[in-house]
């Protein structure tokens, strides 16, 4: 997956909105719609996998891309 991302900044803090992203470790964010319609992340580590609705490594959060509610389907 190509690593589209997009920085912002809310209360001094980065927020990168991204679609997805492996990291040096080879862990990945993959970007999901989960049951109830939300984006989320699915993180992977190598050994297991949790949803979350933003992820913070080393100083950085992730959100995901905002998307237009018309491609929302077919995610």
């Amino acid at each position: 997956m190509a690593d589209r991302k997009k920085s912002e900044r809310h209360s001094d803090k980065t927020v990168v909105r991204t679609g997805g992203k492996v990291f040096p470790d080879g862990s990945t964010l993959e970007l999901v719609r989960i049951p109830n319609g939300e984006l989320n992340f699915l993180f992977w580590d190598g050994k297991s996998a949790k949803t979350e609705r933003q992820f913070v490594r080393h100083g950085e959060t992730f959100a995901p891309l905002f998307v237009d509610p018309t491609i929302l389907p077919w995610l």
